[in-house]
Parts: structure tokens; C-alpha cells; sequence
């Protein structure tokens, strides 16, 4: 059974670069070492909080303390005022935030992962300090049958994410990276939502996809509740095959009609054009939304 522990560390806007410089230097300490199974990188929510959090995983305790006494490891937390913490204990506003994942798995050359390794700890360092940037999961290969390394890069949009794809620096590296990797694939992961959201080039925010699916969400299941199953009970149907009957159509109604009418009423909020006043659209936004909660809650008071 696997081991980790989660570390919150602290560093202004102004300290970005050095801090990139210091947090890819302590990965790269765990990376090499006997049990090391994964690191993420979890800044906190809003991304100008000064907070990170680092949360590292060994295959046992052991190797997890043994990493921690080494001198360079030792080295490295003396530099910064670190809080250790239970990985379950950090909370929302340590959860993933960014709207678009690309998953990476890299397949490297016999007798060249000390090259790989030095080459991931540059390019996590380089990325990091890109707008948008909302940390990375890396994992080493789970068993030898089966070697690869996997990377979950997030970013806050799309825009962000082919920023850092299209920039010099990355393709420096990407070239690079040639001389010892055998092989690269990449599979994208666009919102929770993203079906529902299918007409956006840059999907909102996984925050303000929950709060629309929510808002067509709610009266559906209401009036299902109210008319359908009644209907269904006197059909002498099974629970469970009314409550799926009850869901596929609740899912159809959200799909269509009801997200593309919800998008188009607030797509001014969903994705504002860029140079607008984000935080006042978004507080505008979240003041409509809430109106419609409360109109909606109000309407429904007394029909169950």
C-alpha cells in the first residue's frame, strides 16, 4: 500500500521564477529515489493565492522518510517555510481547478531515465511559469511490464495550454526530448462538462459549467418528481428501472433543449471576450444565477 504526504509552500508573485526553480529541484530529488511512485502539484484556488501544494507518494513509508532525510531533500526545505500536511486534509481549495488536461504518457529509452528525469524537471520548471498553469500529476511506471511515464499537464483554458505548446522554449525541449524518449501519446480532457459545452473553442470554467448544469438541472428533476413518477409508480415498474427511465430523460432535456437555450442566454458570462471586466461579469453572473435559484426554488416550494 502506497504512502503520501502533502507539502504547502508559500511564495509571492514576485518569487515565481525562483520558486519554479525550487520546486522542480525538490520533484527531481523524489523522482530518482528507490519507491518513488508520483508527484502533483496543486497550486490553490484562485491562482494569484501564494500557496502550493506538493503531495508525494512512495510505495512505503520507509522510502517515503528516507527521501525526506536526504541531505539534498533537507537542503531544499530549509530554503522555505513548509507545512506538512495529510493529503486528505487539504481541502477544495487545493482541488483541480483548470478546465483542460492533457494526458502525456512517455515511453523512455533502456538506461535513459536519468536523462528523462533531469529533462522533466526543466520542462516542469519552464511551464510552470506560464499564465494559466494549474499543476501537474507525474508517475512513474507502476511495473516493468508495462514502463510508461505519465503526466497530467492543467491549464485554466485552451488559449493557455497551446500558449505553452506553441512556445519556443517547448519546442527546444520537445526537440531535446528526441534523443531519449521512444514514444508519446497525448489524449486531451476538456471540463467535466464538455459534452454540454460542445460549440466552445475555450470551455468556461468547471465552476461555471456546474452552476448552469445546476440551473437546468433542478426544474427537470422537480417536475419529473412531481408528474413522471407517479405515472410510473402505477405502472407497478421496479425503483430502480423508474429512476433510470427518470434519469435518461433528464439527461436527453439537459443536452438538448435546455444547455443550448441556458449557454445562449449566458454566454456572456460563460466565456467573456477578452479585455472585459472578468470579476465584475463574473459577480453580475453569479447575482443572475442566483436569482434564478431563488425564483426556482420558490416556484417548486409546495409541488412535492
Amino acid at each position: 500500500m502506497t504512502v503520501s504526504l502533502g507539502f504547502i509552500i508559500s511564495a509571492s508573485v514576485d518569487q515565481k521564477s525562483e520558486f519554479a526553480v525550487w520546486q522542480a529541484d525538490l520533484i527531481r530529488s523524489a523522482t530518482g529515489e528507490p519507491g518513488f511512485v508520483s508527484v502533483e502539484v496543486l497550486p490553490k484556488y484562485p491562482s494569484k493565492s501564494p500557496n502550493t501544494a506538493l503531495i508525494f507518494t512512495f510505495d512505503t513509508e520507509a522510502q517515503l522518510i528516507a527521501w525526506q532525510h536526504q541531505n539534498k531533500t533537507q537542503t531544499l526545505f530549509a530554503e522555505r517555510s513548509i507545512q506538512k500536511v495529510q493529503p486528505t486534509s487539504l481541502g477544495k481549495d487545493y482541488q483541480v481547478h483548470g478546465s483542460v488536461t492533457d494526458v502525456i504518457t512517455n515511453i523512455i529509452q533502456p538506461d535513459r531515465e536519468g536523462e528523462y528525469l533531469d529533462w522533466i524537471r526543466r520542462i516542469q520548471m519552464m511551464q510552470s511559469q506560464f499564465p494559466g498553469h494549474c499543476g501537474v500529476y507525474f508517475q512513474s511506471p507502476l511495473h516493468s511490464q508495462k514502463p510508461e511515464w505519465i503526466t497530467l499537464l492543467r491549464f485554466e483554458t485552451l488559449q493557455d495550454l497551446e500558449v505553452w505548446y506553441g512556445s519556443p522554449i517547448r519546442e527546444e525541449l520537445q526537440q531535446e526530448a528526441e534523443n531519449f524518449i521512444l514514444s508519446i501519446q497525448r489524449q486531451r480532457v476538456q471540463g467535466a462538462f464538455a459534452g454540454w459545452f460542445p460549440s466552445a473553442s475555450t470551455p468556461p470554467p468547471v465552476w461555471k459549467q456546474t452552476l448552469l448544469v445546476l440551473l437546468v438541472l433542478f426544474p427537470i428533476v422537480m417536475l419529473q418528481q412531481r408528474f413522471l413518477s407517479p405515472v410510473l409508480k402505477t405502472w407497478g415498474l421496479n425503483s430502480s428501472l423508474s429512476i433510470f427511465i427518470g434519469n435518461a430523460m433528464s439527461v436527453h432535456l439537459v443536452a438538448w433543449p435546455m444547455m443550448p437555450l441556458a449557454q445562449s442566454f449566458m454566454q456572456w458570462w460563460l466565456s467573456p471576450p477578452p479585455g472585459s471586466q472578468r470579476r465584475l461579469i463574473n459577480a453580475v453572473g453569479l447575482g443572475t444565477l442566483t436569482c434564478f435559484y431563488t425564483i426556482l426554488v420558490a416556484v417548486f416550494w409546495n409541488l412535492l
